[in-house]
């Protein structure tokens, strides 16, 4: 489910750092809300986006 979202958000230009920061906020708020693995998938699609 957040995966798609932060796709989404990747696809229209969000920064990393903005992407970064929501994702760890909504993981540290509501980590039930993740698939197993979610989070590390979203960071990886999140970096894959924009290497150092």
């Amino acid at each position: 489910m957040w995966r798609e979202k932060f796709q989404y958000l990747i696809s229209i230009g969000k920064t990393k750092e903005y992407l970064i920061t929501k994702v760890n906020s909504l993981y540290s708020q509501y980590p039930e809300q993740f698939e197993t693995g979610e989070y590390e998938l979203i960071i990886q699609d999140i970096n894959e986006a924009y290497p150092a």
